[in-house]
């Protein structure tokens, strides 16, 4: 009767470490994934700042041509200004 429990205690046992193993599989099959999606998520997020950065380069360029543009037009005005004011004296 002895070894019959103790048969029963031994399957128990290992029905419990298959359980834990299976469970423990899983654990790590569902952190694999989270490891893979985290990957993509941080190679979509790279993607986009490097979008990100090259807009930010464009509209600051864009910025400094419309400066600059803007510096010319103040000059002729300034010019133009100047050229009023010397047919008046």
């Amino acid at each position: 009767m002895n070894k019959i429990l103790y048969q029963g205690e031994k399957f128990n046992k290992l029905t419990e470490d298959i359980k834990f193993l299976m469970e423990r599989s899983l654990n790590q099959k569902n952190f694999d994934l989270y490891v893979k999606n985290s990957e993509k998520m941080i190679k979509n997020i790279l993607k986009r700042e490097e979008v990100l950065n090259e807009q930010v380069e464009k509209a600051i360029s864009d910025f400094q041509l419309g400066l600059e543009d803007l510096k010319e037009r103040l000059n002729e005005f300034d010019y133009l200004l100047d050229e009023i004011n010397n047919s008046f004296e």
